[in-house]
């Protein structure tokens, strides 16, 4: 049985009503019609051009064409960094102002980017990440898009899930960043937060500062032959 964990990225496929894209109305999501270009996710800050792959990664999805557009495009993936004044707008990214520490700076000093990627190897966009206790005691470092959650282990890469428009999909992440979508792995059991335990801490303790190691979470996950692995992450700020 498949199993859904990740929110649904709805909003990142908001397309504008603007007459020049009459011809694909039938076909793309209108609920949040608001950008003056076609395509970008509602209220950012996007181009023309990435409003345009929005559209073919949203055709893709319908088409089950999906992997043809992953090998030249990649799939959405969502991060941040700090907020800069820079000439130009980057066409293969969408962009927000972010809430991060703007209560202590009074002002948005970071921003929420969406980019499309086979990688998270992008030196100027923070991921979150993930370390990964496998069944044999091996520790692994996985970065991570901020709207997705782990489903599973598979391989030594953590297998993520997303509904997009009632389309389901998976990717997958290996400890180099390296982005894959592969065949849907079925998983016999769902993966649940834990508390962390001392015993579960220790064995991480030495990768996290102590004010870190105290914000951890833990999370029990599976792989398909029900083999036990644990997760540690930090809470994220978008």
């Amino acid at each position: 049985m498949k199993i859904i964990l990740s929110a649904t990225l709805l909003f990142l496929l908001s397309i504008s009503t603007n007459a020049n894209v009459q011809n694909n109305h039938a076909s793309l999501p209108l609920h949040t019609a608001e950008h003056m270009y076609p395509g970008c996710p509602f209220n950012s800050t996007c181009t023309p051009e990435m409003g345009q792959k929005f559209i073919s990664y949203h055709h893709a999805l319908k088409r089950s064409t999906l992997k043809s557009f992953f090998r030249t495009n990649g799939i959405p993936v969502t991060g941040k960094r700090k907020k800069v004044n820079q000439m130009g707008v980057n066409n293969n990214e969408a962009s927000w102002d972010s809430p991060c520490y703007y209560k202590q700076n009074k002002k948005a000093t970071f921003e929420r980017v969406m980019t499309f990627a086979k990688n998270f190897n992008h030196h100027n966009i923070q991921y979150p990440f993930y370390l990964l206790l496998d069944a044999k005691g091996v520790i692994s470092k996985f970065s991570a898009s901020n709207d997705d959650s782990v489903l599973g282990v598979y391989n030594k890469k953590l297998v993520f899930n997303r509904l997009i428009e009632d389309v389901y999909y998976q990717y997958q992440v290996d400890n180099q960043g390296q982005i894959s979508i592969e065949k849907e792995i079925s998983f016999p059991s769902m993966g649940k937060n834990i508390r962390c335990t001392k015993q579960l801490l220790s064995s991480v303790k030495e990768r996290f500062s102590e004010e870190n190691l105290n914000q951890l979470n833990c999370r029990l996950i599976y792989g398909p032959k029900k083999e036990l692995a644990y997760l540690f992450y930090l809470p994220r700020c978008e």
